[in-house]
């Protein structure tokens, strides 16, 4: 080997402390006889011009950087909005070292759309985790496992346009009360008082408006699939179809009311609107 050149005393206005010689980079490549192995660069002690920090780095690398990490974007003076990707922001806590992370980072305290909870995290997770605070947060506070799912599904539906009922319902302005929007508990606590049970699925009494504690109800497949916005069919007209039903067939009488066979069959057997 040959003999190693003396760094010089500043590199991108960095002062060099200490030279550390050859230390692995963090960089891999492939060699012929022993497969993939860590690169080895020439190594340093820097201090940082802004904040006066020593770090360690290549001098390879040291080029490519401004700072430590200490110094704070333009980007991250911004204003947070009052809401990312659903979740509503209550505290900006502006740049900090968080947790693991090596260089300061901008974080919140956010309210998770799934479980209510709040919560801190960097405005870079929020972005990326569409799912909830955590993993399990969807059964935490000793809430009912599909209530939370119910309300989770709920707000994919109304606010996230890539779920594939995104336009019948956020696409056609149907939203959810804040009350239940940020507050899964609320949410909890209004289906005990109101008739939940494991069968019953949730409905909008007018299909035109959003998902409120006065537009809303647990009701039953068959009265749901009546109150659904296809539903053509009145009870005058279920009636009709039953008394038609002894000299008609199944097909001539769909073909008169514009619904399937299926839907007549389950009319007649009193598999849907049995309680007319």
């Amino acid at each position: 080997m040959g003999i190693r050149k003396e760094l010089p005393d500043f590199i991108n206005g960095f002062r060099v402390v200490e030279d550390l010689g050859m230390i692995k980079s963090g960089e891999m490549k492939l060699l012929k006889k022993t497969g993939w192995t860590e690169c080895l660069r020439r190594g340093a002690l820097f201090e940082c011009h802004v904040c006066k920090k020593i770090f360690k780095n290549t001098v390879k690398n040291i080029n490519k950087y401004k700072s430590c990490g200490c110094q704070i974007t333009k980007v991250s003076k911004d204003n947070l909005p009052d809401e990312i990707h659903g979740y509503k922001i209550i505290e900006d806590l502006d740049v900090i070292s968080y947790k693991d992370h090596v260089k300061p980072i901008r974080c919140c305290v956010a309210i998770c759309k799934k479980c209510g909870d709040t919560f801190t995290s960097t405005i870079t997770n929020l972005k990326r985790n569409p799912n909830g605070c955590s993993r399990i947060c969807s059964f935490s506070n000793g809430g009912n496992p599909r209530l939370c799912k119910i309300i989770g599904a709920m707000r994919d539906r109304c606010y996230n346009p890539k779920h594939k009922d995104f336009h019948n319902y956020g696409g056609r302005s149907i939203n959810i009360c804040d009350e239940w929007r940020f507050d899964n508990r609320s949410f909890y606590e209004w289906s005990l008082e109101n008739g939940y049970a494991e069968d019953l699925s949730l409905d909008r009494i007018n299909g035109d408006l959003g998902y409120s504690p006065s537009n809303c109800r647990w009701a039953d497949k068959s009265t749901q699939s009546q109150n659904s916005r296809n539903a053509k069919l009145t009870k005058e007209l279920v009636l009709e179809i039953r008394g038609m039903s002894a000299n008609m067939t199944g097909k001539e009488i769909a073909s008169i009311f514009g619904v399937s066979r299926s839907r007549v069959s389950h009319i007649i057997n009193r598999k849907t609107w049995f309680n007319v």
